[in-house]
């Protein structure tokens, strides 16, 4: 797929230098990837039936690649483009407890990160950054987007599940209130399964807040 592509760049659509993108995502071949975003010649919204772009970069964890991602506009999906599992960018991130792209996803894309399960009845919203950096916080609805994945799991009970503290304390800086509470489908709260599992950092973390 590499060496056709590059061969014959003249004979491929957007979908095949996506395809690309994530196979350097994938292999951490920073610079190639970098050089497809820099020439726009990429499409930024495409997914591969699953993720966008932005996601699979926040999954890996590659936050010199994120950056650029979303100053050249992939933080229009930011909310929309899901895994097989139903997580977001932003829950992708957490998962893997990088803080980087956690706060570059929130503070810069303006992710949802406070959404409650629609089967609760609370609101659907997010706090975050104004996109482009500008001030302070506001408070955002996002039609219907659930911060959530398909087991009910915010960013946050993902970076407990997986014991990164760091994340976690990075998440609760955002938006403790209206996050800390949220159940997941077994009505566990970040809480409890930081206690279930034995996180203890995470436990204390949580019980401070």
């Amino acid at each position: 797929m590499v060496l056709v592509v590059l061969s014959d760049p003249a004979n491929h659509t957007g979908g095949d230098w996506n395809e690309l993108s994530v196979y350097f995502i994938r292999r951490g071949l920073r610079t190639p990837l970098r050089s497809l975003i820099e020439s726009r010649i990429i499409d930024l919204e495409l997914t591969d039936g699953r993720l966008s772009l932005l996601g699979w970069a926040a999954g890996y964890g590659h936050e010199d690649i994120v950056g650029p991602l979303l100053e050249a506009g992939g933080a229009k999906v930011v909310d929309t483009s899901r895994d097989g599992d139903g997580r977001t960018a932003l829950a992708r991130a957490a998962y893997s407890g990088n803080q980087a792209v956690v706060r570059l996803l929130v503070e810069d894309a303006g992710a949802a990160i406070d959404t409650r399960d629609k089967q609760d009845g609370a609101h659907v919203g997010s706090i975050g950054r104004t996109r482009g950096g500008g001030g302070g916080l506001f408070a955002k609805t996002w039609g219907g987007y659930k911060a959530q994945d398909e087991d009910g799991r915010t960013a946050l009970i993902l970076a407990v599940l997986s014991g990164h503290e760091v994340a976690v304390d990075c998440l609760l800086k955002f938006d403790v209130d209206n996050v800390i509470m949220v159940r997941d489908k077994d009505r566990k709260t970040a809480l409890h399964q930081a206690s279930k599992r034995k996180h203890v950092e995470v436990t204390l973390l949580l019980m401070a807040k």
